[in-house]
């Protein structure tokens, strides 16, 4: 586990000294639908909104669910930069935020008692993402690790399992609400 870490560490060093280049916003509003899949992934649909603050640090509002017993949401500050020698559609972004979920808790027949399970915890982000020229569209795809660290009413080795998740991936289209500043 610490040399992944550490290969995304340096990976991220490298590019931002490269990526001084691009002053410019990438877009100043976005929003669409997102899809989360994976090992570790509840397999989870949604919505996102992602909103610029300032040239290189967006906010993205994720509202996600599996359309069945699961319902999440995450807001995430990404700084974003532009790779070296690259025209600007192209960009890189990381970052991280909190997120909160819950789940209907099920009895021993398997038959939902109504009773809520909730969790709430840190999720990051790493990826890249293209915004298309001609149209007001932008695609992402993105490494989206997830670390839950309170629970109410989980049972203790169900609780141990979905504590942390690294093996999702997430793919975004936006459709580009605003594009001036």
């Amino acid at each position: 586990m610490k040399k992944y870490v550490l290969v995304v560490l340096l990976w991220l060093s490298a590019l931002s000294v490269f990526a001084q280049r691009e002053n410019q916003k990438w877009y100043l509003n976005g929003i669409g639908p997102r899809v989360e899949f994976g090992a570790s992934s509840n397999q989870l649909m949604g919505l996102e909104y992602d909103h610029f603050f300032r040239t290189r640090f967006k906010m993205a509002a994720m509202f996600l669910s599996n359309f069945d017993n699961i319902y999440q949401g995450s807001i995430i500050g990404d700084y974003v930069a532009a790779f070296p020698n690259i025209g600007s559609r192209l960009r890189w972004y990381g970052g991280g935020g909190l997120l909160i979920g819950g789940k209907p808790m099920y009895d021993l027949n398997g038959g939902k008692t109504g009773v809520k399970q909730v969790y709430v915890g840190l999720t990051g982000a790493l990826g890249i993402g293209y915004s298309v020229k001609k149209i007001p569209l932008n695609a992402s795809i993105e490494w989206h690790p997830n670390l839950n660290f309170i629970y109410t009413h989980f049972q203790k080795n169900n609780a141990n399992n979905e504590r942390l998740q690294t093996a999702i991936v997430a793919v975004t289209l936006r459709f580009i609400t605003e594009n001036k500043y």
